[in-house]
């Protein structure tokens, strides 16, 4: 899905710390997801990028979620590819109930059949991205 994107917009794949080609974890290197949200703003910065569209998949879906939480002003848009769940108790009730309000906001089709989202999202741009960061995928080979 890279490669479709690439012909859209500037498409950024990096190896989280420890992971894929990235230097080996060792005793004294600093883990955490607190360490790579730090570290995912080190690469925009790196980059010398604005504002980003960020796709994070299983734990890197909650990843950038916490990201876009903590740096909104660099977020575009996000995207989670299957999120890690939340705890059942006490979360599960209200998790399904902003899930259900927020899948009830994508009604409208656009020209190719996409989803559209509501029109009154605050603080997205209404342009198409120009970047999109791709967390914790490693090239195949």
């Amino acid at each position: 899905q890279a490669d479709t994107l690439a012909d859209e917009m500037e498409v950024v794949l990096y190896d989280p710390r420890g992971r894929g080609r990235s230097e080996p974890v060792t005793e004294n290197t600093p883990v955490g997801i607190d360490h790579a949200v730090a570290d995912l703003e080190v690469v925009r910065r790196h980059l010398g990028l604005e504002r980003i569209s960020l796709i994070g998949w299983s734990y890197l879906g909650a990843l950038v979620v916490l990201y876009a939480a903590a740096h909104p002003e660099a977020v575009d848009r996000i995207v989670q590819v299957g999120p890690l769940m939340p705890r059942r108790d006490p979360y599960w009730e209200r998790w399904i109930a902003d899930y259900s309000a927020r899948a009830a906001r994508f009604t409208r089709y656009g020209k190719d059949n996409a989803l559209l989202p509501d029109d009154n999202r605050s603080g997205a741009s209404k342009e198409a991205p120009r970047w999109a960061m791709i967390s914790g995928i490693a090239p195949c080979e």
